[in-house]
């Protein structure tokens, strides 16, 4: 099972929303993770690649901003 399924099973397990964000990240970077594993099968291109990638990373980068501003606690 992927972390990605883990994250989704974590809403019906009622986890704190923090724990889940904290996962969610995590879920990012196997995505990227995978993005390579495809393109180096070949089921991706270098161009779609770039691309999936790039939009990866900006989730990512959303994801690590909403969990620096739960642990500021301005999500309270």
């Amino acid at each position: 099972m992927s972390e990605v399924d883990v994250g989704h099973f974590c809403l019906f397990l009622e986890a704190p929303f923090k724990q889940f964000v904290v996962i969610v990240k995590g879920s990012c970077a196997e995505v990227r993770s995978q993005l390579f594993t495809a393109l180096d099968v070949g089921y991706l291109t270098q161009n779609e690649h770039r691309e999936l990638d790039e939009m990866a990373s900006e989730v990512a980068r959303i994801v690590g901003g909403l969990l620096a501003s739960l642990r500021r606690g301005e999500g309270k």
